[in-house]
């Protein structure tokens, strides 16, 4: 595997970690609370990001009818 490939995995590990924690608003469910940091809650969606999106995935398009909202 070359280093560019490792920088585009990388970027787009960060990418899709990201919008999945602006689309599912994760990070808002943790702003009052005192319990965890919602710098951690997201560095943790990110890190997981592969696990999120395969959770994303089944309920919303095979669980759920999907629904473009």
């Amino acid at each position: 595997m070359t280093g560019l490939e490792r920088v585009l995995i990388i970027f787009l590990w960060i990418i899709i970690g990201c919008f999945i924690c602006y689309k599912r608003d994760w990070y808002r469910e943790y702003e009052s609370s005192d319990a965890f940091p919602q710098t951690f809650i997201v560095f943790v969606a990110i890190v997981a990001m592969p696990i999120n999106f395969m959770i994303i995935f089944f309920k919303m398009f095979l669980i759920k009818k999907w629904n473009n909202e």
